[in-house]
């Protein structure tokens, strides 16, 4: 009796402990899912430019927002500058870049909304009309049905299309000496 109760106690202790086992793992598998699930979304930024449409960078790509003085404003050649900090922060103007002009302001602004991109451990500004806010979705980002440099493609959210800005090429196209050799593969 007493070896069947040793074995009995042996046999449940093996269940019981291969039972919390297997509802550790269910427990680690369903914080994965959940955590999974939360990756599963993309931040955006959101703004405007000369457009109808919203645009967005995705978040992870800006290094600060900033609004300067116009009068502030310095050139080299013809490319805007701005002073920042210890360094010289380059301007692009994404209305101008993605071919959509320049917007046509009634009364003159006094300042510029800027989002401040680093590559290749220099800082850019991308200058855009206005920093609206930012979208956390799960809505997939499709191609752009047109190929267009600075583009990434688009969101189809429930009440209107975004179009998805890729940062890196329109700085590409103001200071192509960061680009890599098209012989090195990244």
């Amino acid at each position: 009796d007493e070896k069947q109760t040793k074995k009995n106690m042996q046999s449940m202790n093996f269940k019981n402990t291969w039972n919390s086992k297997v509802e550790e793992l269910a427990n680690r598998r369903k914080a994965n899912k959940e955590e999974h699930a939360i990756n599963e979304f993309q931040e955006y930024l959101l703004f405007k430019v000369n457009s109808q449409t919203k645009h967005a960078i995705i978040l992870g790509f800006v290094h600060r927002l900033e609004e300067f003085k116009i009068s502030k404003i310095e050139y080299s050649g013809n490319q805007r500058l701005m002073r920042y900090g210890d360094s010289i922060l380059p301007l692009i103007s994404v209305s101008q870049h993605l071919g959509l002009g320049n917007r046509q302001h009634e009364e003159k602004k006094e300042t510029i909304s800027v989002i401040v991109i680093q590559k290749a451990g220099a800082l850019f500004g991308l200058e855009v009309d206005e920093i609206i806010d930012t979208l956390s979705t799960d809505v997939e980002e499709t191609q752009g049905f047109v190929k267009q440099v600075g583009i990434f493609g688009n969101l189809n959210s429930p009440n209107e299309i975004i179009i998805i800005v890729d940062p890196f090429e329109l700085i590409n196209l103001v200071c192509p000496q960061l680009q890599p050799p098209s012989d090195v593969k990244i």
